[in-house]
């Protein structure tokens, strides 16, 4: 069990000077033994249930250090708040074109950003990019082989990015948090605090450094991770398939203070669990799990909840809501002989979405009517790009298509009209001080385009219909937004 005085002073400046934290309960750190058990148990379970991943065979296989680090930063970068099995045909086509950092700085960011299209959060892509070059002009190609000098000198590396590398390419012996890893935690040792306040996030890397075994750290790490995603999910955890479910406090919790979906006390009383399977050295008596001191214990406002179970961990804050805007955006298309052509524009070069190419396009601000609004986008493209549309130019309103982003949702309001000649004015390759270009429509999903824009393509290409399967649309994303994220706030350094 590792000393209070030592946990006393890693906290204590995330308190005011009357901290509670040497009442702390003992319960949520592990115990020698306990390292051992979960050490043991949990590389025996990975060994054999790993997935095969294409970032895992490099890792294992590749013996040149500086394209193992890279394969290793790729897929973590990838990996951040998106869902393995999307990630895996993207990391193959990346691995493929750019098998190495050094050609990856040789590309340019519209390369890149085509390459990324369609995996969103596309600042992640442009500070790898950053990255890679800085690593090929400014430190003679060689990325640094421990986690603090990675976090310190690649543009985007924060602490857990830094520490997979480390621990994974290099093998040192540094643990790491992410959401999988929190989950994970926070059950096996019953933190109920909000798991991104300053004393959760302190306590789940002093725990992890504890942990994480010197001869294979990388493995260790990669098997934490692995069994909160395919394991000790977020809503449907498999506790009885757990390698390590003699050792998880909110497991054994669950037991004793009941669990409808597993027959609660009731069953306990009844002979259906034996005393053993509740008994626990680390868990004491029930009336010690809540302490009024302890900053990392359930609060009293949050009690258990029979329906969750071990899903009572881990607590997070609320959300906070994402901004709505409507964006009314023209979709500029002029016939020609063997491919009908698309006109776009460049976003600027930071922001969201930053340097990605998109149909003009403007936010809405006050409520208006279709008719009003077809007005105002003849009177945009006048303006902003010096189209001037005679009378006789229709301009048809399609409808609207919904884009959902962690931070502000998007409801695209399309129009669409179609030239029989290219205006003068977009002949060039900038207009009124913006990059801009014509693509063939053949060739428009393989620009480097937001999925925001593909979606309003898909609808123009339609005519303005959603297809069959877009219906659930908007449940799926929202779904998605929820599944393997990574908490932002601490675990990248932005």
């Amino acid at each position: 069990m590792p000393k209070i005085d030592k946990r006393k002073s890693n906290l204590k400046q995330s308190r005011d000077s009357k901290s509670s934290t040497e009442k702390d309960c003992k319960q949520h750190g592990f115990s020698s033994h306990e390292v051992e058990k979960l050490r043991e148990s949990l590389l025996g379970w990975y060994d054999t249930n790993k997935r095969d991943l294409p970032w895992r065979r490099i890792g294992a296989q590749e013996t040149d250090r500086n394209r193992r680090g890279y394969a290793v930063w790729v897929s973590e970068v990838m990996l951040q708040q998106t869902q393995v099995a999307t990630v895996i045909e993207y990391y193959n086509k990346w691995m493929k074109r750019w098998p190495s950092l050094q050609l990856l700085a040789r590309a340019s960011l519209e390369e890149v950003n085509e390459m990324w299209a369609g995996l969103g959060y596309y600042s992640r892509a442009k500070r790898l990019y950053e990255g890679c070059k800085k690593v090929v002009n400014e430190m003679n190609g060689e990325l640094p082989r421990d986690a603090v000098s990675l976090m310190k000198t690649l543009p985007g590396v924060g602490r857990y990015t830094a520490a997979a590398i480390a621990s994974i390419a290099f093998n040192e012996p540094v643990g790491l948090v992410d959401g999988n890893v929190v989950r994970v935690l926070s059950r096996l040792r019953i933190i109920g605090t909000d798991c991104s306040s300053t004393v959760a996030v302190e306590m789940f890397w002093k725990l992890v450094d504890e942990i994480v075994p010197k001869d294979c750290p990388g493995d260790f790490n990669q098997a934490m991770m692995e069994l909160g995603a395919t394991v000790c999910m977020p809503k449907s955890p498999q506790c009885n398939s757990c390698p390590v479910r003699e050792i998880c406090l909110a497991n054994k919790r669950a037991k004793q203070l009941g669990h409808k979906k597993e027959g609660g006390i009731k069953s306990f009383f009844s002979g259906n669990l034996q005393p053993a399977e509740c008994h626990s050295d680390a868990l004491g008596d029930i009336e010690e799990l809540e302490s009024d001191d302890c900053q990392l214990c359930l609060p009293k406002d949050s009690a258990w909840d029979r329906e969750l179970g071990v899903c009572n961990y881990p607590r997070k804050a609320k959300a906070k809501e994402a901004r709505q805007e409507k964006v009314a955006v023209c979709v500029l298309e002029c016939h020609a002989a063997d491919d009908n052509m698309l006109f776009l524009v460049k976003r600027p070069s930071s922001g969201l979405l930053a340097g990605l190419w998109e149909f003009p396009n403007f936010i809405v601000e006050t409520e208006i009517s279709n008719k009003a609004l077809v007005t105002k986008v003849r009177e945009f493209l006048r303006e902003e790009f010096k189209i001037i549309l005679p009378e006789s130019q229709k301009i048809s309103h399609l409808g609207e298509v919904v884009h959902l982003f962690s931070h502000i949702h998007h409801t695209y309001i399309v129009h669409k009209t179609v030239l029989t000649t290219k205006p003068e004015v977009l002949s060039g390759e900038s207009v009124n001080g913006r990059n801009a270009k014509w693509v063939q429509q053949s060739k428009f999903l393989e620009t480097a385009v937001s999925t925001g824009m593909k979606k309003v393509y898909s609808f123009h290409r339609n005519n303005g219909q959603h297809k069959k399967a877009g219906v659930k649309r908007k449940r799926d994303e929202k779904d998605g937004d929820k599944k393997q994220k990574v908490l932002d706030s601490f675990f990248v350094k932005t």
